[in-house]
């Protein structure tokens, strides 16, 4: 991971995430999965959930929120560092500003920073 722009203010907004665990998978690399009937995905690692996306009404948007993750992951200034409700994650975002997807929450900024 990159050393990503600290910032963001908390925002308390509702989102559609999942908690964690839903988006684990020993499978290196996407995972996309079916979930309360709607679509999701997962970046991981054999250990660790990178990236969780919210919930997506088809299949075909899951699968272009996977590509504006590749298109936008290399892009230094798209990565964004916030805090909501007291937990803290590391977001990607596209260059409209729209989120693609976030990490699983940290307890605080310096583990999530650490982790990076």
């Amino acid at each position: 991971m990159r050393d990503f722009a600290a910032g963001g203010a908390t925002t308390g907004a509702q989102d559609e995430y999942l908690e964690c665990a839903a988006y684990k998978n020993n499978n290196n690399g996407f995972n996309e999965f079916e979930a309360n009937g709607e679509s999701y995905f997962s970046y991981n690692n054999s250990q660790k959930t990178y990236l969780r996306s919210e919930g997506y009404t088809s299949t075909k948007g899951r699968d272009n929120g996977i590509n504006s993750v590749i298109k936008n992951a290399p892009i230094e200034e798209r990565w964004k560092t916030l805090s909501e409700n007291g937990e803290y994650f590391y977001s990607l975002k596209a260059g409209n500003s729209q989120e693609i997807a976030r990490s699983c929450p940290y307890d605080n900024e310096t583990a999530m920073m650490a982790d990076l």
